[in-house]
């Protein structure tokens, strides 16, 4: 594995006798710490800085000032140490836990050597957890089953289902259009098909898609209160993520098109309000014009050059605007605003995913987390905090806490669409496509399918019913 670090405070030497050295080797530090309560896992890794004189003076007075200076940058990251060996290339230092030696550092060195560091780490942290501790019980907008294993969907991902039924429905005939009321259609017809599958799973089902069957039933002309209600009202007109999660495979449908993909969501998105729908349909244009960037072959090392593969799908973000939102007379256009957000809070943080952190917290505290500027600014944030290095990325996404499904399913989609389904370990991507066939019936080979097939009516201009 990685390695672990534990770290603690003892008032006498003679209690690390009592260590259980044949335990430092485990793969997860458990045994340790059971054994040692005033042991705790340190998540961050450590640079320890040789600052020792008595073998050459060189390691005390280049030593300690590099360690001063990257402490002050990196709180409780930096330690001064005795010898480490390598005096000729002071200052010298200690990585931990990998125990990666390194030299001639100066303060800011020492603060990238610890950043690339965590980076590494981080991507040790991207894994499929199971539901059974934190949330055993099925929930409306989570997972549908008991003790749910891992890699089983949740409501993003049913979103998606909906969309694809959709696409199946216009692909079934020439004659048959994807337009917003066939779409709205398919919000009361896919609940049907998800319950006759599953029965146990009704109350469920009604209870996490009412709101959006409302909305559909008002679309498709229905004025009768005691079923339908207009789309404007949803969520109390509040911009959604709605769009962001069930939207995306259009991209796939216009890839390469990223004009007619940001009409085509923004057509049929019906239950985005306000700026959300902008902003979702710009998210899905930005796809489109990822999945048809060049293939990046081998990933680049450097932070600038990674950074300069996403320079497209950034711009695309905000030069994709057919209705003219940045035209809008005394309003910046949101899609400017929160992605300016977004890096901005990056260059405050320098480096410290806890930072980063707080500025969302401090913005965000007085909304729900999933309001569509939320994700969005997630996504991009956590991409330039992990200088444009995927699974790192990934990870960070998830541990602001909150909407975690909604953050990691967007970012997810740009990552593949960028820099392709490889950069997700292979077990992963088998254990997801394995529990979705099994507790859904979805295949993603036949999405694919779907995809293609819809695309080539896109390119006919037989797909979408433009309104």
């Amino acid at each position: 594995g990685g390695g672990w670090l534990l770290s603690g405070a003892v008032l006498d030497p003679a209690v690390m006798a009592g260590l259980p050295w044949d335990r430092l080797a485990d793969a997860k530090p458990d045994a340790v710490l059971a054994s040692c309560t005033w042991l705790q896992l340190v998540a961050q890794p450590v640079l320890l800085v040789c600052a020792n004189s008595r073998r050459d003076v060189c390691c005390a007075l280049r030593g300690r000032p590099v360690a001063v200076d990257a402490a002050a940058r990196r709180p409780g990251q930096v330690w001064e140490c005795s010898h480490t060996g390598g005096h000729r290339f002071a200052a010298t230092g200690v990585v931990l836990p990998t125990g990666q030696c390194v030299a001639r550092l100066a303060g800011e060195l020492a603060v990238e050597v610890l950043d690339a560091a965590a980076l590494r780490e981080a991507s040790s942290r991207v894994w499929l957890r199971g539901y059974q501790e934190l949330r055993p019980k099925p929930e409306p907008y989570a997972h549908w089953l008991y003790d749910a294993a891992p890699g089983t969907i949740t409501d993003d991902s049913r979103h998606k289902f909906i969309l694809f039924h959709a696409l199946r429905h216009t692909l079934a005939r020439p004659e048959r259009r994807l337009g917003v009321r066939e779409y709205a259609q398919a919000h009361l017809d896919w609940p049907r098909h998800a319950v006759a599958r599953n029965p146990e799973c009704a109350q469920l089902c009604t209870d996490w898609i009412e709101e959006w069957r409302r909305g559909a039933r008002w679309v498709l002309g229905s004025r009768d209160l005691a079923e339908a209600r207009p789309p404007t009202r949803m969520w109390n007109s509040v911009p959604t993520c709605s769009g962001q999660m069930a939207l995306p495979p259009l991209a796939g449908v216009f890839a390469g098109r990223p004009d007619a993909a940001y009409r085509a969501a923004y057509q049929i998105a019906f239950f985005d309000n306000g700026f959300g729908r902008d902003m979702n349909a710009a998210l899905v244009a930005a796809l489109a014009t990822a999945l048809t960037l060049p293939d990046v072959v081998t990933p680049p090392t450097d932070d600038s050059a990674r950074r300069d593969l996403w320079l497209p799908v950034l711009r695309s973000l905000t030069e994709i605007d057919p209705y003219e939102h940045a035209k809008v007379p005394w309003m910046q256009r949101p899609v400017a605003r929160w992605l300016d957000f977004a890096l901005k809070a990056v260059d405050r943080a320098d480096g410290h995913p806890a930072r980063f952190f707080a500025e969302f917290e401090k913005e965000f505290q007085h909304t729900t987390k999933w309001e569509a500027q939320v994700p969005f600014a997630m996504v991009f944030g956590v991409l330039a905090l992990a200088r444009y290095e995927p699974l790192p990325a990934l990870a960070l996404s998830l541990e602001w806490g909150h909407d975690t499904d909604s953050y990691a399913q967007l970012l997810g989609a740009f990552l593949g669409a960028r820099l392709g389904a490889g950069i997700f370990p292979q077990e992963l991507r088998d254990l997801v496509t394995r529990r979705l066939r099994k507790d859904t019936g979805e295949d993603v080979e036949e999405w694919v399918r779907v995809l293609g097939a819809a695309a080539g009516r896109a390119r006919d201009g037989t797909l979408m019913a433009m309104e």
